[in-house]
């Protein structure tokens, strides 16, 4: 993983549940009781601060220090399949890193539609792809500079 973080200048999240989400226990006791029992491993694993999870933070952030980070993460609730009712699938303290350079932008969306849009002119869509520009153009700059930079030492 090593060679691999180098590679990596920006990083983008979506209500990731970087320190899990309390509808994992829901579902995998929904799914438990169910007319067809089962358990799901990645399910258990996506629960709150589960060892798995703490794993994939801990590798994260020791390569990741130098990333700039964008964390989104939803404000409306989701409508349950079961009927239960509606819930927050990835609450904001678990969508962001807390990182002091991390950017968090609240979406106006549930968590089965936070990267889904139903038009160009969707204020989601129009947040996530001036990010995205924004992104582009800061490295296409960067690129440019260091084009220059090893056509002057070349």
């Amino acid at each position: 993983m090593d060679d691999l973080f180098p590679r990596f200048r920006t990083m983008v999240f979506l209500a990731t549940p970087h320190r899990g989400s309390d509808s994992a226990d829901t579902l995998n006791t929904l799914l438990r009781y169910s007319l067809f029992p089962t358990s799901r491993e990645y399910v258990r694993d996506l629960g709150r601060n589960t060892g798995a999870i703490q794993r994939i933070n801990e590798a994260f952030r020791k390569g990741a220090s130098d990333l700039d980070l964008f964390s989104f993460y939803e404000t409306v609730e989701t409508k349950t399949p079961w009927g239960i009712g509606n819930i927050m699938i990835v609450e904001k303290d678990s969508a962001t890193l807390g990182w002091p350079a991390e950017n968090t932008t609240p979406m106006n969306t549930n968590h089965r539609d936070i990267c889904k849009f139903d038009r160009a002119s969707d204020p989601s869509y129009r947040t996530v792809r001036n990010i995205l520009a924004s992104i582009t153009a800061k490295l296409s700059k960067e690129r440019r500079s260091h084009s220059k930079f090893r056509a002057i030492h070349n």
